[in-house]
């Protein structure tokens, strides 16, 4: 929880005063559900991908 202050601004790109950034920032469980994608790989359909995170 500690770090997850100051790792905050790395992992989230939008306004730092948004209600989901400061879920983030301050693990908060009532905030809004949000997800790290940190690779996307594409499947053999066509236009589709898996989401790694």
């Amino acid at each position: 929880v500690v770090a997850q202050k100051y790792r905050a601004e790395l992992l989230y790109e939008g306004p730092q005063d948004d209600e989901a950034f400061m879920g983030i920032k301050t693990c908060d469980s009532t905030a809004p559900l949000m997800m790290y994608i940190s690779k996307m790989v594409p499947t053999s359909d066509k236009g589709r991908f898996y989401a790694f995170g």
